[in-house]
């Protein structure tokens, strides 16, 4: 039935706007509050997966080594590592850097470890400065 242009017609309380089966109505599965969780666990997994693939050395596979540096560029990235919150960043320590220090050959310190965390621990050093800056002052220690 046509709805009249008072009550807002199929935009309205109860339109069947965006709707395929009438009678449903979208507004009450609004999935907006439900994305910073889902974001949370999609990037909680991604990092576990990373973890998981230096656990079992799948990441020093010999097939792999030609996307090993395409790796690093993405998990190191500087400005990918600042755009993280704190709770996301120890989430990263966490779930993947911790386990790739304990889960690398020794061999392979050189050629895979340093490469991440050369710039993981220049960012830790980022971090601690200005988030503890403030706090101690200008003390006229510098951290460069």
């Amino acid at each position: 039935t046509k709805q009249e242009n008072s009550v807002g017609g199929v935009f309205g309380k109860g339109g069947t706007a965006g709707s395929i089966v009438s009678g449903w109505d979208r507004r009450s599965t609004n999935l907006t509050p439900k994305w910073s969780g889902w974001f949370n666990e999609l990037r909680n997994n991604c990092f576990q997966l990373l973890g998981l693939l230096s656990a079992q050395r799948v990441i020093f596979a010999p097939e792999l080594a030609h996307i090993y540096p395409q790796l690093v560029s993405v998990v190191a990235n500087p400005e990918h590592l600042r755009s993280m919150e704190h709770r996301h960043f120890t989430q990263y320590l966490k779930q993947f850097i911790e386990i790739l220090m304990l889960c690398t050959p020794s061999t392979l310190y050189q050629s895979h470890l340093t490469a991440i965390l050369g710039p993981v621990f220049e960012h830790i050093q980022y971090r601690l400065k200005y988030t503890w800056d403030p706090i101690i002052g200008n003390s006229g220690l510098s951290m460069e």
